[in-house]
């Protein structure tokens, strides 16, 4: 482990206390990553952080045990969902005077890491699985949507926990848990309409009182500038959103901001009854533009190609900006370690390209037709509003905190690599080879 990554966080004596942790959660190089969001980036994660077959996983193939490990926690040590009438655990980010309440959810918030901490402790005393691999700095524990792909993510050394965005009433098991957490890792995108990311609030909610946090990495869009007419913009440029889907955006990132405001007004009053100790918040926003990769589903610019989509014409064409899933995974497990509290970051490779240019250039390098060539007028006449609104936002995006801050040294700086990475093989048009 980098001494950096020592020193970002630096873990105090385990708690002598019946919501002690086992000693395998607390040492410097065992942390806890809560995960919201196992979509493709999500699994590119987990890859990064060297998960596979850990010492108490089930091996892929395996049967799943009947009753999860989450299943331990009872419901009733996270709150009492599903009550008619009555809220989940009310966020104090958003009631700053609800004394009586604030003291009863930390009282919850010390049962609930209790009752977790014994869940846990049964995986981390579990026997080692035959060939395991070396255990990663992290354990994940992952919110997942989807009650399918939990003997998926238990394969993969990760702690599953069913629970829906949508529905607050669904988190109570991932409340518990959540008490368990050093960082978060928010890959969920916001819902598909609305003016507010109501996921972001609800998940801030299950952790406003979490006792051990201390990182939020959240990940945006480069699409809260809306269009700079092509020029050079940085992070310190001003959000200017020109479609409901970026607005969303802006509202995630300043639910975050908020809490981590409020989490350091919190910590600097802890021993008030109430305002119990509660680490600060460090928040980091990465602004994420076209993500791509040849074994991404729709993430690679030969299935445009094949279906004879059109681009602009130069004289119309915009700019745009991309990184390779890979390097945006490896960004994120950066993010973890390093970067300065509430701080932006572009996570965008070196490409300079214009829209046309770049289907251009993946045309010649996969040895594809190259895309014809509209007017804007004929665009504005025959696709429809999705790509329009990206043909109508033009900007270059600097990415000097991604290498000077996060320290990454990307692994495909420009599309001109990344395009053939796993190329034809990850093509389903290619066929066998």
């Amino acid at each position: 482990m980098p001494r950096s990554a020592s020193r970002a966080f630096r873990p105090g004596s385990a708690p002598a206390s019946p919501t002690a942790l086992p000693s395998a959660w607390c040492g410097p190089r065992r942390r806890t990553l809560l995960l919201v969001g196992c979509g493709d980036v999500g699994s590119r994660v987990l890859r990064e952080l060297g998960l596979g077959r850990l010492p108490g996983t089930v091996p892929r193939g395996a049967a799943v045990p009947s009753a999860p490990v989450e299943a331990a926690v009872p419901a009733a040590a996270a709150g009492r969902p599903g009550h008619p009438g009555r809220p989940d655990t009310p966020d104090p980010v958003d009631a700053p005077t609800a004394t009586a309440t604030a003291t009863a959810t930390a009282t919850a918030t010390a049962t609930a890491t209790a009752t977790a901490a014994a869940a846990v402790r049964a995986l981390a005393s579990a026997p080692p699985a035959p060939h395991a691999r070396r255990p990663s700095p992290w354990r994940v524990i992952a919110l997942t949507s989807s009650a399918g792909r939990q003997a998926e993510l238990r394969g993969l050394g990760v702690l599953p926990v069913v629970g829906d965005l949508d529905r607050p009433r669904t988190l109570a098991r991932w409340r518990a848990l959540a008490a368990l957490g050093d960082a978060l890792l928010h890959l969920a995108p916001p819902p598909a309409s609305g003016a507010c990311d109501t996921r972001s609030r609800h998940l801030r909610a299950t952790l406003a009182m979490a006792p051990r946090l201390r990182r939020v990495v959240y990940g945006s869009t480069t699409g809260v500038y809306g269009d700079a007419g092509g020029a050079w913009v940085d992070e310190t440029r001003p959000v200017a959103p020109a479609t409901d889907r970026a607005r969303r955006r802006v509202d995630a990132e300043a639910c975050w901001r908020e809490a981590a405001r409020r989490r350091a007004r919190m910590a600097g009053q802890a021993g008030h009854a109430s305002h119990p100790a509660a680490p600060p918040w460090t928040v980091l926003l990465l602004r994420i533009p076209g993500i791509y990769a040849a074994d991404r589903a729709g993430g690679h610019p030969s299935e445009r190609l094949r279906r004879g989509t059109p681009v602009l014409r130069p004289e119309d064409d915009v700019h745009t900006n991309h990184i390779h899933a890979d390097d945006l995974a490896r960004a994120c497990v950066a993010a973890l370690w390093r970067g300065g509290p509430q701080r932006v970051v572009h996570v965008s490779d070196d490409t300079e390209l214009t829209m046309g240019a770049y289907f251009r250039l993946a045309a010649e390098l996969c040895d594809l037709p190259a895309p014809p060539q509209i007017s804007r007028a004929e665009a504005a006449r025959s696709l429809g509003p999705m790509q329009l609104s990206f043909m109508g936002e033009s900007r270059r995006l600097r990415n000097r905190r991604l290498k000077a801050e996060l320290r990454l040294r990307l692994r495909h700086p420009t599309v001109h690599t990344g395009l053939l990475d796993g190329w034809p093989a990850a093509d389903p048009a290619a066929g066998p080879a």
